[in-house]
């Protein structure tokens, strides 16, 4: 009797402690965000953005998340006339990432693909960014 509860302390204790250990191959610097550089051109203006602070960068990522998955454009963007949006971003671990908006239809994302938007979203974008100033870089 005493050999079977003291398999079953074993075998629960083992069970129990399994899953501390964090494996060291995980990198999660790659997927914070530390800076966005925000580069846009329309008919009438030139506008530049830099974020490095928490909040901005987080408006500007749900943003990005907000626009994401819409259908894949049928037309090239880039040979449409209207506004342009460039966005970077840097993670901690300086990795880059470049995201394109055309007029306020079109997203590009960081994997390639241009995607149709909903245009009322397009256009927040560029509200976004007259109302939320550079930080200092």
């Amino acid at each position: 009797m005493r050999k079977r509860f003291l398999s079953f302390v074993i075998v629960a204790t083992l069970l129990l402690t399994s899953g501390c250990h964090r494996g060291s191959n995980q990198n999660t610097g790659s997927n914070v965000v530390s800076s966005i550089l925000i580069t846009g051109q329309s008919d009438t203006e030139t506008i530049r953005r830099y974020y490095n602070t928490p909040d901005k960068i987080r408006l500007v990522l749900l943003y990005i998340r907000s626009v994401s998955g819409g259908f894949t454009a049928q037309v090239d963007p880039t040979t449409l006339p209207g506004s342009s949006i460039r966005i970077l971003t840097v993670s901690a671990d300086n990795t880059q990432k470049v995201y394109q908006q055309k007029s306020d239809c079109y997203f590009q994302s960081a994997t390639g693909t241009w995607q149709e938007i909903d245009p009322e979203k397009g256009a927040k974008l560029w509200k976004l960014l007259k109302q939320t100033p550079s930080d200092p870089e």
